[in-house]
């Protein structure tokens, strides 16, 4: 493992490519020697690297967190190539398993997709969680309405007020590069069977809080489904104070995970 690829951070390189910014795909959150079970934390978009950075601290020193985005050329990758660069980097740091992978809204997506990878060269998967994602099918027409809304907002946004929380949140949804990555990689995106147990978390004021979507990823997935309530909306459950509670449970996973490994 090269050490210079997991510890530095999302932002720019080495002296020597200074002033050629490049983020980095894979890279330690989190990394002060602790024995606990390392998360493997997928990231929507760019922005959300320093909502890592709170899961991590909330988790505590004792939990490793490896971050995951797209690459910045990735913008022609599909759901699973992309997948398989994730796969590949984040084995550089933990070569076998148990793996414990969580991922946030479109995050989540790309988490169970790397689980598939993962089971499938044989290695053990001990834990998925799903952050809150918003759905598990992603259809071209889906894609097509959020570019036009893309655009509306930015026309919106020269008129209104950024004072209203609402249109802050969907600009900075809006410009996030990352989160355009990923979103495109996963239309059309069709999961294969996963086998094995997935862990949903649901914010409990989620915009996507719906009956439908737990029964359409237990359907389209095949797994068994465990999903629990949590505090705060799709923006805050995942941020303080909320990520509190989020951490709180991530712990108790992630500990079981660690005891299957040790036996």
């Amino acid at each position: 493992m090269e050490t210079r690829d997991v510890k530095a951070g999302p932002g720019r390189d080495s002296p020597a490519t200074r002033g050629r910014p490049r983020r980095k795909i894979f890279w330690a959150v989190q990394d002060e020697g602790g024995k606990a079970q390392p998360l493997i934390f997928v990231l929507a978009g760019y922005g959300d690297a320093w909502v890592a950075q709170g899961l991590a601290r909330a988790l505590g020193p004792d939990h490793t967190v490896y971050g995951l985005q797209p690459p910045a050329e990735g913008a022609d990758k599909s759901a699973r190539e992309l997948a398989a660069i994730y796969v590949e980097h984040l084995q550089t740091a933990q070569p076998h398993g148990p793996y414990c992978l969580g991922g946030y809204s479109a995050g989540a997506v790309m988490a169970l997709e790397i689980a598939i990878q993962l089971r499938a060269r044989g290695e053990v998967v001990g834990l998925v969680a799903l952050l809150d994602p918003l759905f598990i099918r992603y259809t071209r027409l889906e894609h097509l309405s959020y570019l036009a809304l893309q655009r509306v907002c930015r026309v919106v946004g020269k008129i209104l007020p950024m004072k209203l929380r609402l249109l802050q949140i969907l600009t900075a949804m809006f410009e996030d590069k990352g989160l355009d990555i990923h979103l495109k990689a996963l239309t059309g995106y069709k999961s294969d069977r996963y086998p094995g147990d997935i862990l949903f978390y649901r914010a409990r004021w989620s915009m996507g809080r719906s009956p439908l979507l737990v029964r359409q990823w237990k359907w389209f997935t095949r797994a068994r489904l465990k999903v629990e309530s949590v505090p705060g909306d799709h923006h805050t459950f995942i941020r303080p104070p909320h990520v509190a509670e989020l951490a709180r449970r991530l712990r108790s996973e992630l500990r079981k995970a660690g005891v299957s490994r040790s036996q």
